[in-house]
């Protein structure tokens, strides 16, 4: 009888060996393999071999983590996302499922997932570069997602939303200069020029080298009319790049302003050659011949951006002050009438934009009807009260029409919306000269 109970003891104790060897063992036999079939690239089979550890002892973490490599390497990615949270599970502090995890959503664009788990391994202190870095992507990406739906609601009108967006990229990353630049853009647009000029001194104060905030500086300053500061802005980004024709531009836009027009044909001139096709830079090239004097050099600019763009705003106008002063009329009459057409039937569209109705005026005094000239650009000024060259085209339709005192009051109140009105003194005077003259 004792034999027997010592026999069945055994029986047991062998058993229970026999058992956790199994549990332990073949875990680690059946693992080996999957292994082996996965450094071949049988991925099926590695995925069977590793499967089978797992209906054994489901709380191997090794297991998990190269079950979810196959499933990778297979593009089986929601797989291996269930299989590296697993490993989490059994082994919270595992920093190589947390960098896997983080990965492939960072691949998979899906930067807050990708953050949630970057802010779950950062609460556990979990040390690594890869996880630092990984970090950066996830910030950056998550930045970049925000800035782009934060444009696009811009654009589409919802301003509040896009604002809120763009914020959430600045506190994501907050050393990416063009979320702040992006920013400080929607307030330039917004006409909100001292929110937008703050927020670009921050910018500039934490990089320096980032030139386009200097540019929208230039820009915020040359909308102010403080054409010196605007000039120093623009050089400084031209510093920073020598080959951006847009920024030549606008350097001998402010020269223009103040009537440096010498200084202002050379940077012409250098966006010019940097890009000879673009239609604002030819614009501006033969603006600066026209207010310099170089009329048929002007002329010829002017030809070119139409052979380009036949209905490029107020050129038809500007070619027609040409062909006038040149004593062409007719072909004067000929362009007027062309930015007549042109505008009209831009105005079919947006009845009420100040620029084109400004541009149709002038057209209409070009064809000597004053009357209908003039109820044009006082519906323009009516739009924009504080749109100066309104009150220019209003003064140039009082003087051809012979109303020469109400052209000076009008053209003394287009000077209280300016900074710099050298020009306007010049026109003026002019007109006093014609007044006094008159009256002899």
């Amino acid at each position: 009888m004792l034999k027997k109970i010592t026999e069945l003891f055994l029986f047991f104790i062998l058993l229970i060996i026999g058992v956790f060897l199994a549990y332990n063992k073949l875990p680690i036999y059946y693992h080996n393999k999957g292994v082996e079939f996965y450094e071949q690239g049988a991925y099926d089979n590695a995925i069977a071999e590793l499967n089978k550890a797992i209906r054994i002892n489901p709380n191997l973490a090794l297991v998990h983590y190269n079950l979810a490599n196959v499933y990778l390497s297979k593009g089986l990615e929601a797989n291996a996302i269930e299989e590296y949270k697993k490993v989490i599970q059994i082994e919270p502090e595992n920093i190589k499922a947390y960098s896997r995890l983080i990965q492939i959503f960072i691949n998979k664009e899906m930067y807050k997932e990708a953050l949630g788990w970057v802010k779950r391994a950062g609460t556990l202190k979990l040390p690594g570069k890869d996880i630092d870095e990984l970090a950066k992507q996830a910030a950056f990406g998550f930045a970049t997602e925000c800035l782009n739906n934060g444009i696009d609601n811009f654009l589409k009108g919802d301003k509040n939303n896009a604002y809120v967006l763009i914020a959430e990229a600045i506190k994501a990353s907050p050393g990416f200069s063009y979320s702040y630049y992006v920013l400080a853009t929607f307030y330039y647009i917004d006409n909100n020029l001292d929110k937008a000029e703050q927020v670009l001194q921050q910018v500039i104060s934490q990089d320096p080298q980032y030139w386009p905030s200097y540019e929208l500086l230039g820009d915020i300053y040359f909308k102010k009319e403080d054409f010196q500061k605007a000039i120093g802005l623009y050089k400084t980004a031209i510093q920073l790049n020598p080959e951006d024709p847009g920024l030549y531009n606008n350097l001998g836009l402010a020269y223009m302003e103040i009537e440096q027009y010498q200084e202002s044909a050379i940077y012409m001139q250098k966006a010019f050659v940097l890009d000879s096709n673009n239609p604002n830079i030819l614009y501006s090239l033969a603006s600066v011949n026209r207010d310099s004097g170089k009329i048929e050099q002007a002329a010829v600019i002017y030809k070119k951006l139409i052979s380009l763009i036949p209905d490029y705003l107020n050129v038809h106008n500007d070619l027609g002050d040409i062909y006038k002063q040149q004593g062409r009329n007719q072909e004067a009459l000929n362009e007027y009438s062309r930015e007549i057409e042109y505008c009209k039937r831009k105005l079919s569209n947006n009845g009420n934009d100040a620029s084109l109705l400004n541009s149709l005026a002038y057209a209409y005094a070009g064809t000597g009807e004053y009357s209908k000239a003039e109820e044009l650009i006082k519906k323009s000024i009516k739009l924009m009260p504080n749109y100066r060259q309104a009150y220019l085209t209003l003064a140039h339709i009082q003087e051809l029409s012979g109303n020469l005192n109400e052209a000076v009051n009008t053209l003394n109140h287009a000077k209280s919306l300016a900074k710099e009105h050298i020009l306007i003194d010049k026109i003026i005077e002019d007109l006093k000269k014609n007044i006094n003259s008159s009256r002899k």
